[in-house]
């Protein structure tokens, strides 16, 4: 039986490919405290318009190529911002060099003075 798994979109860059992220769950060895383990695996994609930060269905499949093993079946959920806008404003940060204060929280930013 094919495997069947769940993941977000990390890269949609490769034709007709992304990059899916699966994250589970685990227990330390030791301590037994539940840790995040996560795994790329590239995938096979026909749907169009899968963004990055989208939920996927993907499934085992027979190869594609030499590290293309899984197809996305379906889009669960849509990427909550576009790639453009979160580019869009990173740029803006670097050339205002706005810094945005922590819940609440007044940010004051010291500069030194030359001597």
């Amino acid at each position: 039986m094919a495997k069947q798994l769940t993941g977000t979109v990390l890269s949609n860059k490769m034709n007709k490919a992304v990059v899916v992220e699966i994250a589970r769950f685990v227990p330390h060895p030791k301590y037994r405290k539940i840790m995040i383990r996560t795994t790329k695996i590239k995938a096979h994609c026909e749907v169009p318009g899968v963004l990055v930060g989208d939920k996927v269905n993907i499934a085992e499949v027979k190869p594609f190529s030499r590290e293309i093993h899984f197809q996305v079946m379906e889009i669960i959920g849509g990427a909550k911002t576009k790639p453009q806008e979160v580019k869009a404003e990173k740029r803006a940060e670097k050339v205002t060099g706005a810094i945005k204060p922590a819940r609440g929280k007044k940010v004051t930013v010291r500069r030194r003075s030359k001597k």
